[in-house]
């Protein structure tokens, strides 16, 4: 989960980095990064349902 988590938070991050070239507004990427990753914490949380 850990490492899912990485990746999806590396690739969002190079997205705000690379904002002029590939033609996509910050704001849209921070967001989706930011579910994504409540996504995957939603979904692979191995934890104590209660």
């Amino acid at each position: 989960m850990i490492t899912i988590l990485l990746l999806v938070a590396l690739f969002g991050y190079l997205a705000v980095i690379l904002e002029a070239p590939i033609r996509i507004n910050k704001t849209i990427t921070a967001i989706l990064t930011g579910a994504l990753c409540w996504v995957v914490l939603a979904v692979f949380n191995e934890g104590d349902p209660h």
